[in-house]
């Protein structure tokens, strides 16, 4: 009765309101011109109880969705998600659709069956979804879910969304603590002010809640990162609780309560005596006086021989798995490669440690939310000298020191020991080791006399280093030979598209100590524009970045940039014998902190040299950044459009 109450609060409604569903439409319609659907209200209602001295929360999840469009699906499926750690103890879906006389009519929702969502090739998540479809979507209808959900790991809790990727009208969440739970709250993407924020008694309890009215949407963005970067939402956790026999229980009291949890779970593991994998770690380190070599070559083993198949099951997705089992298996996730190291480099008496981490899909530091949504990952740390080796064995190919990616930047939580933590931060890759050089010297193909348009023939030859090289072995990995080659074609790709390689060949792919190099020989057909005795030759023969520009109105997501990178261009032409100089562009740059080019122009001799770099310093541009970076994009793009006029001698 309390869920039916708060749905006709929330949405303004009432037994008589229900016959005016028209006028309701048409009014969001109106509010919300092209838009499909909105949410009439989104709400969360959590209760946190005591139960066997533990903490567990049961929450009322409720959303209203009203049509607004008539190109909607006659049946539309919605889901509700849950792992082992959850439990739905209660559906109630139903549609709400026009009878043809003002009014509505009831259809109920169909239990549809649960999937696995995210088990597919090496991966494997025990996150399920319960579909529920409904019938009888019209404009008009309006689809409403209740549910009841149990997260019996009170360390899980909690976060929420105020707005959603369709309009939402109305949000609230809301959490009702019993005397002796402590909670904190952090709001992110949006202020208090913003909110309609209450605080009332509830017998021996204080729940809380937050609404928002109307928050904006968000919405998906190319190259964007997660929304929780900018979305507004709130996050809860559980700092200490008093259980039936009333002892104070620290849970997640700042990153200590967390390490002490997480650290429980880790401190068995890497006890199991394995003869074998006591063999394999002293015929790798056999003959080797230098430590960090050893562990070099330890790392290096597990990256190759280990194959990443991912198990988040229950608790199985914090505990990892003995390292002696990984080793005989072949295979292991996250935890296990961490583990598998660290256990490997501590039988060669060089001591290491368990490290969790989150990915750069995180926004949040272990200080801000010490909870296990500020991290999604394990690896391996090396210390020596106080310089910290993050080993990432999950980025195959990668050399060591040059850590995946997507840990660049964020906290590393290191299990020091028993008692003791460090939380470090993963350092960012300078761009000046993420860097593609592409070296061409071009002729004109001058035998078409009268032609008006001269084709380019020449020969090429790229350097790729750092996350430039590991990022474009990924896909290879899994290709043939014919297929890497057509590859490297479609990367090398310029002028125009009549662009083709005549021979190619590539050196050190998967030498991990060796930069990546293509040396090759090309064509561009009809590249040259002729004018009598005059040719236009665009140097600008790859365009990188042209056509970047970020939607200033629209863009609400930060624009993410996988790495720091500088790429450079030196475009070299032979002056055809009885042709000289007629024109070249001024020297063009742009020259911000965070991104930035050069373009030059000289000529040496009877040759002509464009060179041009441009370089990325920063892993995200926030919206604050859009302008800059635009005017950046557009400085660029006007100097790709300058060319050199070469004359004939007359």
């Amino acid at each position: 009765m309390l869920r039916k109450n708060l749905f006709f609060f929330v949405c303004g409604l009432s037994s008589v309101a229900f016959a005016q569903k028209e006028d309701l439409t048409e009014s969001y319609a109106k509010r919300y011109p092209g838009e499909n659907s909105v949410f009439v209200a989104k709400t969360e209602s959590h209760t946190i109880k005591i139960e066997r001295n533990e903490p567990v929360i049961y929450s009322e999840n409720h959303e209203d969705i009203l049509i607004l469009s008539d190109k909607m699906s006659t049946y539309s499926d919605r889901n509700i998600y849950f792992s082992s750690f959850t439990e739905i103890t209660r559906i109630d879906a139903f549609t709400l659709y026009p009878d043809g006389k003002g009014g509505y009519k009831t259809d109920r929702a169909e239990k549809l069956g649960i999937t696995n969502e995210f088990a597919s090739g090496s991966f494997y998540d025990d996150y399920r979804a319960q579909h529920v479809g409904f019938g009888n979507i019209q404009r008009g209808s309006r689809m409403v879910l209740n549910y009841t959900e149990k997260l019996n790991e009170a360390r899980f809790f909690g976060r929420f969304f105020f707005n959603a990727s369709i309009p939402t009208e109305y949000s609230e969440f809301s959490v009702l603590v019993p005397k002796g739970v402590k909670i904190i709250t952090k709001l992110f993407g949006i202020a208090e002010k913003d909110l309609t924020i209450n605080q009332t008694k509830v017998g021996n309890a204080i729940k809380y809640s937050w609404r928002a009215q109307n928050p904006k949407r968000y919405k998906a963005e190319d190259d964007g990162p997660t929304i929780s970067y900018f979305a507004p939402h709130i996050v809860v956790y559980i700092t200490e609780f008093t259980d039936q026999s009333g002892n104070v229980v620290k849970l997640l009291n700042g990153t200590d309560g967390l390490y002490d949890w997480y650290y429980s779970m880790v401190s068995g593991v890497g006890k199991k005596e394995s003869p074998s994998l006591q063999k394999l770690v002293d015929s790798l380190v056999a003959g080797e006086t230098d430590e960090f070599k050893k562990v070099t070559k330890i790392f290096y083993w597990v990256q190759d021989n280990i194959k990443y198949v991912a198990f988040e099951d229950g608790m199985g997705g914090f505990v990892p798995r003995e390292a002696a089992d990984v080793c005989d298996r072949r295979y292991g996730d996250c935890k296990d490669m961490g583990n598998i190291i660290v256990t490997m480099l501590r039988l060669a008496k060089i001591p290491a440690y368990i490290t969790w981490i989150g990915t750069r899909n995180i926004p949040y530091t272990y200080d801000q939310v010490p909870s296990p949504m500020s991290d999604n990952h394990m690896i391996a740390t090396y210390v020596k000298d106080s310089t910290y080796w993050f080993l990432d064995a999950t980025g195959k190919n990668a050399p060591i020191g040059m850590h995946t990616s997507m840990i660049q930047g964020k906290e590393a939580l290191l299990a020091w020991n028993d008692n003791e933590y460090k939380v470090v931060r993963v350092p960012i890759i300078p761009k000046e080791q993420n860097t593609r050089v592409d070296s061409v010297i071009m002729y004109a193909d001058l035998s078409a006399e009268n032609a008006s348009g001269v084709s380019l023939y020449g020969t090429g030859f790229s350097t790729i280093r750092g996350y430039e090289k590991i990022h474009l072995t990924y896909p290879l990995d899994a290709m043939n030979e014919l297929d890497k080659l057509k590859f490297f074609v479609s990367y090398l790709e310029k002028g125009n598209n009549t662009f083709g390689v005549d021979s190619l060949h590539y050196f050190n792919l998967y030498d991990r100590s060796k930069n990546l190099e293509i040396d090759y020989t090309f064509r561009i057909d009809d590249y040259v524009r002729r004018n009598g005795n005059e040719m236009y030759v665009n140097f600008n023969i790859d365009k990188s970045f042209q056509n970047r520009l970020l939607d200033t109105e629209k863009r609400q997501a930060p624009l993410e940039i996988d790495y720091l990178n500088t790429e450079r261009h030196v475009t070299v032409m032979q002056i055809p014998a009885g042709w000289t100089v007629g024109y070249m562009p001024p020297n063009a740059s742009y020259n911000g902190t965070d991104f930035g080019f050069t373009i030059s122009y000289k000529q040496v001799g009877d040759r002509i040299y464009c060179e041009r770099t441009i370089y990325i310093n920063t892993l995200l541009v926030k919206p604050e950044q859009f302008e800059t970076w635009n005017k950046f994009i557009k400085l660029l793009g006007k100097a790709y459009t300058e060319t050199v006029i070469i004359k004939k001698k007359v």
